[in-house]
């Protein structure tokens, strides 16, 4: 999955060092191009929304850019739980002073046979607000139209801006389900709470539903300072990590392979990084904070995959195994921003402590039983409707096995071959009905 989703014209303006204070706006207005920053604040987002709603929103803003008149370099769209933000390097002040041609009716129709303008010609004179003798004619296709020319003056940015950043914001919608909240035409995978939009040192007013744009924007809610201000939108990316709150996707994956990894070394292993389960945690948190707990060692009596299965799914915790590639009792779990390390660790082993003994009572109920007896309780459970139970769906199972080895199989001398398949054939899917699986 792309980290940071891209399009790139020029290279985008540099940030400025972290800070950890509220900025103080600035007044001063520059006449060249400046940097863009926009960003949507929300209530936490799924994972699976994070990087689609990423690259929605730089779909969006771009082909909506395309459309106007001002020029602008790279875009570059970041996302996190609470936040989607966009930066446009290189904006110009305002659009580019252009001449537009409105093409009106063929020449052939726009005068009669004594050379009077018709209506047509009339009706496309006074909708541009000019004679019918300043009208001139463009050819199209080798056909002349009456034409009128006019010079069109660029619109300020931050009126362009306005509406462009407006429509990227009412057209956010979840690939999966929608909400909808107090803020009327507004629908999204959770409730948007805030704007910030800034070109340069300016604020570029953004009105959508019951929104308005500001300079502030939110940080960590158990931060002392939970709003903070930013001075430019050159060092929103530093206000950002002076609050520990890291927006850009590569750098936070990053982050936490970098606490993952030695948290691991000094449990006396590595940590079992799964490639998905880091994508999913790094959309998750917005500032990485890795915390390594343990579990009693005789949870490791149960079969490993269960031990995993509860830590990854579940909890959202890495595993660590030792060098033979066997577990440890320890896991790695990510908290989102400062926290007490204890208390959280204290949480976090009393949850899994609570899964691991759910765990093992299935598994010493399950080892009381025969195989053969869980796939007699096939029969209680429906396959699909008109197919019967999953109890027959096994026994049409075990018959093909069967048929198949006896009509193309290899020689099997003694029929050690056919009577192991006989007895695979006897338990297949009983595993369906064990306390473990259900």
């Amino acid at each position: 999955t792309p980290a940071t989703t891209t399009r790139a014209t020029t290279t985008p303006a540099t940030t400025t060092p972290a800070t950890t204070t509220p900025a103080t706006p600035a007044t001063a207005t520059p006449a060249g191009p400046s940097e863009l920053v926009f960003e949507i604040g929300v209530e936490e987002l799924p994972a699976a929304d994070v990087q689609a709603t990423a690259d929605a929103v730089l779909a969006d803003i771009a082909d909506r850019l395309a459309s106007t008149h001002l020029g602008h370099g790279a875009i570059t769209v970041h996302a996190s739980p609470r936040r989607v933000a966009v930066l446009v390097a290189s904006v110009a002040r305002r659009e580019q002073d252009r001449d537009e041609i409105a093409r009106g009716p063929r020449q052939a129709a726009a005068f009669d046979a004594d050379g009077n303008p018709t209506r047509a010609a009339e009706g496309f004179a006074r909708a541009n607000g000019v004679s019918v003798a300043e009208l001139t004619t463009t050819e199209v296709k080798g056909v002349a139209h009456l034409a009128h020319r006019r010079r069109v003056v660029g619109r300020p940015a931050a009126d362009v801006l306005g509406e462009v950043l407006a429509g990227v914001v009412a057209n956010l919608r979840s690939p999966d389900k929608n909400m909808r909240w107090n803020a009327p035409g507004l629908s999204f995978a959770r409730p948007i709470r805030w704007i910030l939009a800034l070109l340069g040192a300016e604020v570029v007013p953004v009105v959508v539903s019951n929104l308005a744009s500001g300079r502030t924007t939110s940080v960590h809610r158990s931060d002392p300072y939970p709003r903070r201000e930013v001075k430019s939108a050159e060092a929103y990316m530093g206000t950002l990590d002076g609050a520990k709150v890291i927006v850009d996707r590569s750098r936070r994956r990053e982050a936490i392979r970098e606490q993952v990894v030695p948290l691991a070394k000094e449990a006396g292993g590595s940590a079992d990084l799964d490639d998905a389960l880091l994508e999913e945690v790094t959309d998750l948190v917005e500032g990485p904070n890795a915390i390594a707990g343990h579990f009693d060692r005789s949870y490791l009596e149960l079969p490993a995959a269960v031990l995993v299965t509860v830590m990854r799914k579940h909890q959202r915790y890495f595993p660590v195994r030792d060098d033979r590639g066997s577990l440890l009792a320890t896991f790695i779990a990510v908290a989102n921003g400062p926290c007490d390390h204890d208390l959280v660790r204290a949480g976090n082993e009393s949850v899994l402590r609570a899964r691991y003994e759910d765990a093992r009572f299935f598994w010493t109920q399950d080892l009381q039983r025969r195989p053969e007896e869980f796939r007699a309780d096939l029969e209680r459970l429906t396959f699909a409707e008109g197919l019967g139970s999953m109890g027959e769906r096994a026994t049409r199972i075990g018959r093909i096995a069967l048929a198949l080895h006896d009509e193309l199989g290899p020689a099997d001398p003694g029929g050690q071959t056919r009577a192991t398949l006989e007895r695979a054939a006897a338990l297949v899917k009983f595993d369906l009905a064990t306390q473990m699986v259900t």
